[in-house]
């Protein structure tokens, strides 16, 4: 009866054990996790405000007409300082009577109310001031505002730009730590751009409120509305996973 080759087949079985023998001896690079915070502080690039009129008649049409002839002076204001249409929004519109008693006769009378209120959307901060103007001109007997934001591409960049502070402050605290053990920073395993969702930005900020109202001085004879934007701060955080080799 023939044997089957056993030393070649010994052979065999460690010649492929060896290099699985070799790997689970191969080195893991230490790891250093590290959490980096950025800010950066931007001006706001567009600028809101509410606007509204307010008619008194002895009927409901003429309470009606009064008010919607005033907003569309208003509106015609604010085209002639190319603020688009879809840019300015109704917000309300209302309608009540209201019964009194007159003060020389008793009679109980009827009177009209009528008011009609809307948002303007002005991308540029340096057109809100005449554009507030411009409304208080026309006849609007309630301003409020102006409060300030950002248009998309503006917050994209204030975002981009936190978060690559944020990455150098990770990086910064990483090259200090590693040091301080001899070691330095020689790749990155994993970055996590969001690692607690606290992408934010932080909307406080100066503003003014004016107000204007029918029984007011003409505001074409007054000064121009200062309108001051201030700036925000964007902030972000992030996470990185840093390899490390021997100093040197």
């Amino acid at each position: 009866m023939r044997r089957a080759p056993v030393p070649v087949l010994i052979l065999t079985l460690a010649a492929l054990a060896a290099p699985a023998a070799a790997r689970a001896e191969d080195p893991v690079a230490p790891t250093l996790g590290v959490q980096g915070q950025g800010e950066v502080e931007l001006a706001p690039d567009v600028g809101s405000f509410e606007a509204g009129v307010r008619r008194v008649a002895a009927t409901s049409a003429g309470a009606r007409g009064a008010a919607n002839a005033r907003l569309a002076t208003i509106v015609r204001r604010l085209r002639a300082l190319q603020v688009p249409r879809a840019d300015i929004t109704t917000t309300s519109v209302s309608l009540s009577r209201q019964r009194y008693r007159g003060a020389k006769t008793g009679r109980i009378r009827v009177r009209w109310v009528a008011s009609g209120s809307f948002s303007v959307r002005v991308v540029d901060v340096a057109r809100v001031g005449p554009a507030l103007d411009a409304v208080a001109a026309a006849g609007a007997t309630g301003v409020e505002g102006p409060s300030f934001s950002f248009s998309p591409g503006r917050r994209t960049d204030g975002r981009l730009a936190a978060e690559q502070a944020a990455l150098g402050d990770a990086r910064r605290r990483a090259d200090a730590a590693a040091a301080s053990q001899g070691q330095r920073v020689i790749g990155v395993r994993s970055i996590d751009l969001d690692p607690s969702s606290s992408v934010s930005f932080d909307d406080a900020r100066e503003s003014a409120t004016p107000t204007s109202d029918s029984s007011s001085a003409s505001a074409e004879s007054a000064a121009p509305t200062p309108v001051l934007a201030g700036r925000s701060t964007f902030s972000s955080t992030v996470r990185v996973v840093y390899l490390l080799g021997p100093a040197g």
